[in-house]
């Protein structure tokens, strides 16, 4: 009969590597990542605290071993789903086969959920030599999500979009760079980047 629960409670001063400003959603994802004998059945911020209770199973004390390093390494920070915006007006150009980075973004930690990415350029590649084209491409996360090579026009418009999928606490990282493709004496050139990041409603 009866029934045994287990509180933990962790003041904020204790995360130092959070400044003291822990935040429960991204600590409550790295716990869920660790090999523990029982999670916690919750885990939840009340004043500046950060209470992990046990309510259907209990935990050992290996378990809260594992919580404290977390504890100590746990970063915090506050989550964003504000909608980003950069680009990079201004005509740049690369005379080599090596891609070159034209524009990048970062988000900071943001709120769970789907964020579209869309993004456009002009590219173009001089008349120097014939069968001249500039490649351009664009990285989500460290993944290829889109790459194209055109032929020598004036300016071609580029742009696409994608969406992803994050959790709390991740961030998005998306990158657009270009390149000459063909004849040594050709040169790639790229102007009117940018690139916006938008959470969708769920």
């Amino acid at each position: 009969m009866g029934t045994t629960r287990v509180t933990r409670i962790y003041a904020n001063t204790e995360f130092t590597a959070a400044g003291n400003n822990p935040n429960a959603r991204i600590f409550s994802r790295e716990i869920g990542e660790l090999s523990l004998s029982v999670q916690p059945t919750s885990i939840h911020k009340a004043g500046t605290d950060i209470i992990l209770r046990w309510e259907t199973g209990l935990p050992v004390v290996d378990d809260f071993s594992l919580i404290d390093g977390y504890v100590l390494t746990h970063e915090g920070g506050i989550l964003s789903a504000d909608s980003i915006r950069l680009e990079n007006e201004d005509i740049t150009t690369n005379a080599t086969d090596t891609w070159e980075n034209k524009l990048s973004l970062t988000t900071p930690m943001l709120v769970g959920g789907i964020y579209e990415i869309v993004w456009y350029s002009e590219i173009s590649s001089d008349t120097v030599v014939a069968n001249s084209s500039a490649a351009v491409r664009v990285v989500i996360n460290e993944i290829e999500e889109f790459s194209d090579r055109q032929p020598n026009l004036p300016w071609l418009p580029v742009s696409g979009t994608n969406f992803v999928d994050v959790l709390d606490g991740d961030t998005i990282t998306t990158e657009i760079d270009y390149r000459k493709a063909g004849p040594a004496a050709n040169m790639a050139k790229i102007q009117k980047t940018r690139v916006s990041i938008k959470p969708l409603n769920s």
